[in-house]
């Protein structure tokens, strides 16, 4: 009912010029009068168009309103001024990467002796590594065992190389508080705190996927450094603004940095190509190959690690075609709210990296080639597992929080650019509207009545 209520919607938006030639003025007043209470934020039409302004008046949905271009370009330095203000307390410190690559020269050493495996490695993953991770991030590893022919099927089996990982964890009892030993999971883990340094870390076993998408992400983020400002920043907000919590129901922080670097790919010019679609020897253009891998938890199943990852000499090349960008931190910002509020069709299309240059990916695809339930939420393709949303732990109720949170942000920017439009406006002006910005932009909220 929803979707044809939609639908019906956007039909009637379509034909309005043209009925209210061929209506009479008391039917073309009643359809313009019914138009209005569409709310984007469910997407229904609510019968008491007085209480659905209210409804408005209290935050609990927006009307589009364009960012006055006389008054845009204040709007996004004064962003930009209030996001160069937060990033040196958002993005880590070298010290953020120093701490854990001691820590995981440590816990190499002492596994290579409990183990007697001289060939071990432990390779860090995750937000530790893909340079968009927070001060507080968990140290995420892969032991990576080189297995030689004659060695037994139990030196194979990640489960069997996780439980001894957590039988020598256990023996250092002084080292190591807080292990769980997961061996029967569908990803084999010892999870441990390690109190020499105070971190939570994990170890798994043999797990190229994660290596892969960590090595994505911070190929993307090596390119400009826009990129990460823009992805802490929407971090940051999504976090403040109670949006950030998968076990509640809204979406991942890898959720909006693929939702980042989604819009930073169509942006104009892009800011950002795929590299999954660039070929080894790019600027070149030869065949893009595959790198099929079986997948490590899923038997029976394989993924296409391959992409362009960049080299001394394709770096540059990549760095001057984002430079044709020129916009600033705070113009992208401004465009990825407005972009997810109001540009973006949830209804038909999913946030994709992949492959931007074959057009919008389409959710009726996804239901075709890998039965996605037909639903209007947002949906985030996995960059080496097409099959799977990112997006899958989002409610109903909760993409109904998330879109009104890009709408809100948006709408506070247009304020922002309507209030400035008409008016000389200073220095002191641009750091009052900064400062506006930080107290009310990323607010924190519980109720999310504002």
């Amino acid at each position: 009912a929803r979707e044809t209520m939609a639908a019906t919607r956007r039909l009637l938006e379509a034909l309005l010029p043209r009925l209210e030639r061929l209506l009479d003025a008391a039917t073309a007043r009643r359809v313009a009068e019914r138009q209005a209470t569409w709310c984007d934020v469910v997407e229904e039409y609510w019968d008491d168009p007085d209480a659905l302004r209210r409804h408005r008046e209290r935050g609990g949905t927006y009307r589009y309103a364009e960012i006055p271009r006389e008054g845009r370009g204040f709007a996004a330095a004064a962003l930009d001024v209030a996001a160069r203000k937060v990033l040196p307390s958002l993005v880590p410190s070298q010290a953020f990467f120093e701490l854990r690559l001691a820590t995981r020269q440590r816990l190499e050493t002492l596994l290579r002796e409990a183990l007697a495996s001289p060939t071990l490695t432990l390779r860090v993953f995750g937000s530790s590594a893909n340079l968009f991770g927070a001060a507080g991030a968990d140290l995420d590893m892969c032991a990576e065992i080189l297995l030689l022919e004659d060695d037994d099927e139990a030196s194979k089996d990640r489960a069997s190389i996780v439980r001894r990982i957590g039988e020598a964890l256990a023996a250092r009892a002084d080292d190591f508080a807080e292990l769980s030993v997961r061996d029967g999971a569908r990803v084999p883990i010892a999870l441990f705190k390690d109190l020499a340094s105070g971190l939570d870390c994990d170890v798994s076993a043999h797990n190229p996927l994660a290596l892969r998408n960590t090595a994505l992400l911070r190929a993307y983020a090596s390119i400009d450094q826009r990129v990460r400002a823009v992805a802490y920043v929407v971090k940051s907000w999504a976090k403040a603004r109670g949006v950030n919590s998968p076990p509640d129901g809204t979406l991942s922080s890898y959720g909006y940095v693929l939702c980042v670097l989604h819009y930073l790919q169509r942006t104009q010019p892009p800011l950002l190509p795929s590299l999954q679609e660039l070929p080894p020897d790019w600027p070149q253009q030869s065949a893009i190959p595959t790198m099929l891998e079986p997948h490590p938890f899923e038997p029976g199943r394989a993924v296409d690690l391959y992409f362009h990852d960049p080299s001394p000499t394709s770096l540059p090349e990549l760095r001057t075609a984002a430079a044709r960008n020129a916009q600033s931190i705070g113009d992208l910002v401004a465009g990825f709210f407005e972009y997810f509020a109001w540009g973006f069709d949830y209804r038909d299309h999913l946030v994709s990296v992949r492959r931007p240059a074959t057009g919008p990916a389409k959710k009726s695809r996804k239901a075709e080639d890998h039965l996605w339930p037909p639903h209007s939420r947002l949906a985030v393709e996995d960059p080496f597992e097409p099959w799977y949303d990112v997006a899958h732990v989002v409610k109903p109720a909760k993409f109904a929080l998330i879109r009104l949170e890009f709408m809100r942000a948006h709408h506070l920017l247009a304020q922002l650019a309507t209030t400035a439009k008409d008016r000389q406006n200073s220095h002191a002006d641009l750091l009052d509207a900064a400062d506006f910005l930080l107290a009310n932009l990323c607010n924190a909220t519980d109720d999310h009545s504002a």
